[in-house]
């Protein structure tokens, strides 16, 4: 039940983005997949979030615009950006805290690819995760999170109201 919700609600978001790029938005939203890769024994993580919502939470905690994905993309707006992510971004494997290792970034016109690991990780049977990306700047701010680990896939959706969440594998 959870799945279908959670593919109703992506699709809507995407059809919103489709037929309305040119006004803005007025709804907020992230995605996050995570990913077991047994072979690496790690956690991949993908954030995909939009580029001008990014630059908003920098902006409010007092940072200039940085003009992310861009000509004129500030020398330390990789640095800014991934610190708040990491920031924002708690995760617990099998009752353990692990550390987050960040990758890379990608910009899409206006979409922001964020590119995340966890080592180490032979084994799931349990993630908690704390996702509060956004929420300091959007109160309707709404982050789904898919996570794949043991042949099974999961879903959440985490917001100002339930800001963490658990799954078993």
């Amino acid at each position: 039940m959870t799945t279908f919700i959670f593919h109703r609600f992506l699709i809507l978001a995407m059809l919103v983005g489709l037929f309305f790029p040119a006004l803005g938005h007025d709804y907020y939203v992230s995605f996050c997949q995570i990913n077991h890769n047994p072979e690496a024994q790690t956690l991949e993580i993908t954030l995909k979030m939009y580029t001008d919502d990014l630059e908003t939470a920098l902006a409010n905690r007092g940072h200039e615009q940085l003009f992310i994905g861009t000509d004129k993309e500030s020398p330390v707006a990789d640095s800014l950006a991934f610190e708040y992510i990491l920031e924002h971004l708690r995760l617990s494997v099998n009752g353990d805290s692990v550390g987050i290792s960040v990758i890379g970034k990608e910009v899409e016109l206006d979409v922001f690819y964020g590119y995340l690991e966890v080592q180490q990780i032979q084994t799931v049977s349990e993630i908690k995760l704390t996702h509060t990306l956004l929420l300091d700047s959007f109160d309707s701010q709404q982050n789904m999170v898919r996570i794949r680990a043991n042949k099974a896939e999961k879903t959440m959706l985490l917001n100002s109201e339930q800001m963490s969440d658990s799954l078993v594998f």
